[in-house]
């Protein structure tokens, strides 16, 4: 669960400086909107999976596969907070 927390930490803290470009970057005319729309969405989905990765309360695996190394299950490891509609 320590891990869980210092990845997320690690992972904001860049983030926050590519969402504030991002900003810079929605106001310049010469960049089509749509782009700028993709990269905000993808942003919010990684804020989203850290904020995700801060609530880490068990440790739950996915289900071994041939090829893939073992890791985290983040939905079923995670606290669920049922008053936030997802």
């Amino acid at each position: 669960m320590h891990l869980a927390n210092a990845a997320a930490h690690k992972i904001n803290n860049p983030l926050a400086v590519v969402v504030g470009q991002l900003h810079f970057l929605a106001k310049d005319p010469a960049v089509p909107p749509a782009r700028v729309a993709a990269i905000q969405d993808a942003a919010e989905r990684i804020r989203e999976i850290v904020q995700q990765m801060l609530r880490v309360t068990r440790l739950e695996l996915v289900e071994p596969r041939p090829h893939v190394p073992q890791m985290l299950d983040l939905d079923r490891s995670t606290k669920r907070d049922d008053s936030v509609v997802r």
